[in-house]
């Protein structure tokens, strides 16, 4: 009971500063927020990201996928001696990939372990 006491008055505490912060008057050129040319600079370092990722992932699909990883380090997405955490963000967060080389690369993978 004296914790859920202690966190509800922190919690108050918490709420009543950042209602005193909203109600300040805000500052220009503070930095807080990033100018347009940052934001367009982010948009195409993206960009030129997911257009990578997609040329891997085609060369992953229509290859071997042992190709395709080989694609992978030489865009500069993963380290030369890949790294089995590396790789297997790859093959789970590019929705490109199709299921079908998928398999194939983890096949071959256990039958030479």
């Amino acid at each position: 009971v004296r914790e859920s006491v202690a966190t509800a008055a922190s919690t108050l505490s918490s709420t009543e500063t950042s209602a005193v912060s909203e109600n300040e008057p805000r500052r220009s050129g503070g930095g807080c927020a990033p100018s347009i040319d940052e934001r367009v600079a982010a948009l195409q370092e993206t960009k030129a990201y997911k257009r990578k990722v997609q040329a891997v992932a085609a060369d992953f699909n229509r290859l071997k996928p042992e190709k395709g990883l080989k694609a992978l380090q030489a865009a500069g997405m993963v380290q030369d001696p890949i790294e089995p955490a590396d790789c297997a963000a790859f093959l789970r967060s590019t929705p490109q990939l199709a299921k079908a080389s998928v398999g194939e690369y983890l096949s071959e993978k256990a039958m030479v372990e």
